[in-house]
């Protein structure tokens, strides 16, 4: 049996215009992937920075407005998800909102039941703001450092700015 040559070009030309378009859309693909990842660790590196500087209006203990670029730096997260990161930045902001009440209502001289729930505030503003970055690095891809490194990372910067 012979095999016209013209069919034969026709089935290799198909082939090879069917695995470029493949390849075209697996390109395409990774493109997108890759612009969705900077466009997410623009966005959390830009909430942690702002929550780093983190304060707030206040008119009283329970008058507490969040400053506009959190909300701006919050909107991007949601839009560009997971939702597991921007329900920790969600939680961040509310133990932030928190903590800076706390330290609005002792004025700096907490009685002990006010020191107690301040010290609480703190560790749950460490604990929210630990638990973003978990979540952030595990949908950017990023597998190092543990939590064990980033906990000694973040006490290592408190105390830096006690001194």
């Amino acid at each position: 049996m012979q095999v016209d040559p013209l069919l034969s070009l026709l089935v290799g030309a198909l082939g090879a215009a069917l695995l470029g378009l493949l390849g075209a859309w697996i390109q395409s693909r990774r493109e997108d992937q890759r612009w969705i990842r900077e466009q997410r660790l623009i966005a959390y590196t830009d909430f942690l920075s702002a929550t780093r500087g983190f304060s707030v209006d206040v008119d009283g203990a329970d008058d507490l407005k969040m400053p506009g670029d959190i909300r701006e730096h919050l909107s991007r997260i949601n839009l560009l998800g997971p939702d597991a990161v921007a329900g920790a930045a969600g939680s961040a902001v509310m133990a932030m909102r928190e903590m800076v009440r706390w330290e609005e209502v002792t004025g700096g001289r907490p009685d002990p039941v006010e020191g107690k729930r301040l010290v609480k505030a703190l560790r749950d503003h460490s604990r929210a703001t630990l638990d973003f970055e978990i979540h952030a690095r595990k949908a950017l891809g990023i597998r190092r450092p543990t939590r064990s490194a980033l906990v000694a990372d973040m006490l290592e910067a408190m105390d830096s700015t006690r001194r």
